[in-house]
Parts: C-alpha cells; structure tokens; sequence
C-alpha cells in the first residue's frame, strides 16, 4: 500500500467548517466519509503525552457516566495523534447554542418553549450532580438545541461542553476564575476556590431569567461590579454570611466592603412573570449556596405543575422521537413520585441483525500481549495484542487539510496492498 493509499484509508473525517474557538479548544464542524453523518469535533489546543493521561481528563470521565442521559450531548470519538499530542473529541452534531436562540429576538420566547427547554436542562443537570459532577460553566452557550422541526416543539435540549466539570466533593481549592462571569454565583466570587455544584443552579437561574427577558441579569464589568449587581437585586447579605463565603480567602481580588443596599428583587427585574416563574429564579439566586435550591427540586416545583400540557403540545409535533417525549413525561413524575408505568423497549432491528450476522471471534493465541490502550466514548481501556507478522501498524494521525481525523484505534494493514 502507498504512503497515498494509507492517508486515503485514514481520510474518515473531511471539514466542512469552522463553528468556534475558545481559549482551550476550537469546535469544526466535519462530515464522516464513510456514513455521511455530519459530527462536531472538538480540538483541544493543549497537548497530551499519553493516552493514560486523555482518560483521565475529567471531561472525557463526565461524559462516559452521562452517555445515557439524553440531556447531555454524546460522545462519539476520541481522536488522539500521539507523535504530536493532539487531541479531539467527536460529538454529535447539534443545530445551535441557547445564545443563538435568543440573540437577535425582538419579543419573548413562547411561555411552553421556555419551560420545555428548561425541563430539558435540569434534567441533565439532575443527571450530571446525581452522577458525582458538577458543570462549573452553565451559560447559553454551553446548552444546545437540535432543531427536529420548525417549531420549538420538536427541539431537544442539552447539556455540552464539561471541559470544566469537577468530581462533587473532590479536594478543595477549586478554580477561583472558572465560568463566564456573567453567570458566577457570589460564593465563586468572594471565596478562594470553595464552592461545589450550587453554583450550576445559581448560573441556570442567570440562564432561564435570559431565556425570559432576553438579556442577562448580571452583566458585571468585572468582578466588584458583577457583585455590586447581584446586591442591587437580592440585596446584602448578613456580615455573618459574606465572612463564610470569604472564610480563608488570601487571593481574592475583592477586598473592599459592601455598601449595604435592600436590592429590588427578582420580581421587579422581570415583565410581568407569573409567580411560580419568579420563584423558581429566585430560588435558583438565592445568595446562599446552603439554602438554593437543587436541581431535582427545581423539577418538583410548581412552575412544572402543567408540564404535561407541554408534553400535549410537543405530542402534535411527528417529527420528534416519540421515545424522548415519554423519558421527558417519565422524568416529570418521578420528580413528583408518581408512578411510572415501564415499558419493555425493542432493540433496533438493524442491531438485531448486524449482532446475528457478526461471526463470533476465534480464540486468540496465548503470546504475551503488550499493554495498549484503546479509547473510545464507552468503553475503558483494554489490552490489545500484537498485530500479526507481515502487517504493518498504522496509528491513524491527526487532523489535516485533506479532512483526516481517525480514530484512536490502531488500525492494521497488510504490507503491499
């Protein structure tokens, strides 16, 4: 086989465009040669020595326990060019970002379409907590939307970007700059590092009043302004309250004291929002991280009472997998401890068919096996056994310009075909 032959062989992704760049990694959009299926590939900027140390990247761990959840977008891939350290991650392909949705809207979101993103959003975030994770970066453009159809009806919600996902309960300090600041609860702003995952609940409250209002509510110029904004609507809190969230904190930027102010309240920063909607934000900012709601109780309240006459209108709409829509229904009453009634679920028959067909594998020879690691979305890593004589190992590289992004495999070819 030629040097041209081998690079064709390994040409599975071709680029298709640019969707962003961040300060740790830029997002392509690419297409799969092979199925014709349209993914995301995330590029990390950072190298990496070894694939021992990929697979315990806390975002590659965050998204291996959350690969059933539906709220919380899926991992495909792990692409890994160990001669140069380079690393991608291939999602599936979403059609946008929350920001997207409301950027340039002159009048509000529908009331169901907001509490249907909602629900989706807690669902995942209920999800990722309950899993031992908590986010540390909840803000519109890390949730994103698949559009199914033209109405909101059919668009499914979720959860992305866990580059900055911490273990609930993991050794403190954490990072004090961590999350756009927009979206900082007062105990990340004020303290050295400690805070755990109430602080995705605050920056989720930050996200629905935007969805509500269309613009954020804390757009601070920096962090003392960030905080005089939150004062100015929920008000100073307690000496006592602001020393333990301060409690140890050497090299926080805020040093000055507060002017005590009453702060006007969720409620008079919002156009006219019915009472279970204001009480739910507020419950969401609440000042405390001891006293602020969860995720799981933030699908028991009574903002989601008629939940299910969304789930009627989401009914109507054909194009959107039936399935989801009931996991959605059945998420609600759990929430309320409703019973749920539990259905067997068939296995595609395609699976069916291919697991039929695929032969079972012959015994392998018992020659000592070298220790390779083989990453990919759901499954650890394994032992992998010599290639056999007269092969030549093929490690598929790194992303360029012909669109080649393999797969972390090693992949074995025949010398001279």
């Amino acid at each position: 086989m030629t040097d041209n032959q081998v690079a064709q062989r390994q040409n599975k992704f071709r680029f298709v465009a640019k969707k962003g760049s961040g300060a740790f990694a830029d997002v392509i959009q690419a297409e799969n040669t092979k199925t014709g299926q349209m993914v995301a590939i995330k590029r990390m900027k950072q190298t990496y020595k070894s694939i021992d140390q990929i697979v315990q990247l806390r975002e590659i761990q965050a998204l291996k326990v959350l690969s059933q959840n539906q709220n919380t977008v899926k991992l495909l891939e792990i692409l890994f060019d160990k001669s140069t350290g380079r690393l991608a991650l291939v999602f599936e392909l979403m059609s946008h970002d929350m920001y997207q949705t409301i950027r340039h809207r002159k009048t509000p979101l529908p009331v169901n379409q907001v509490k249907w993103y909602m629900f989706q959003i807690l669902n995942g975030l209920k999800a990722s907590h309950q899993a031992g994770f908590f986010h540390r970066d909840m803000k519109p453009e890390n949730v994103l939307v698949q559009k199914n159809s033209e109405s909101w009806t059919g668009d499914i919600v979720k959860l992305s970007d866990f580059g900055s996902a911490r273990q609930i309960g993991s050794e403190f300090p954490y990072t004090e700059y961590i999350s756009t600041r927009w979206y900082r609860p007062p105990e990340v702003l004020l303290s050295d590092g400690i805070y755990g995952q109430e602080m995705d609940i605050f920056g989720l409250g930050c996200v629905m009043y935007e969805l509500i209002e269309l613009h954020p509510i804390f757009p601070g110029k920096d962090e003392f302004d960030q905080m005089c904004r939150i004062h100015n609507v929920l008000g100073t809190p307690s000496t006592e309250l602001i020393k333990r969230l301060r409690r140890n904190a050497k090299n926080n930027p805020i040093k000055a004291e507060f002017q005590v102010v009453k702060g006007c309240g969720v409620q008079t920063m919002m156009t006219n929002a019915k009472p279970e909607v204001v009480d739910i934000i507020a419950k969401m900012l609440e000042y405390d991280p001891l006293r602020r709601i969860s995720a799981q109780q933030c699908l028991a309240h009574s903002y989601f009472d008629d939940f299910l006459t969304v789930i009627e209108e989401v009914r109507k709409d054909k194009k959107i997998d039936e399935t989801f829509v009931k996991d959605m229904e059945d998420a609600w009453k759990q929430a309320r401890n409703i019973p749920v009634q539990k259905t067997e679920r068939t296995q595609p028959k395609e699976d069916t068919e291919e697991a039929a067909e695929k032969p079972k594998p012959k015994p392998k020879p018992k020659t000592k096996p070298t220790v390779t690691k083989t990453v990919n979305a759901n499954s650890a890593p394994q032992i992998v056994h010599p290639p056999p004589e007269n092969k030549t190992n093929v490690v598929q590289l790194g992303f360029s310009t012909t669109g080649a992004l393999p797969t972390l495999k090693k992949t074995y070819y025949k010398a001279g075909k």
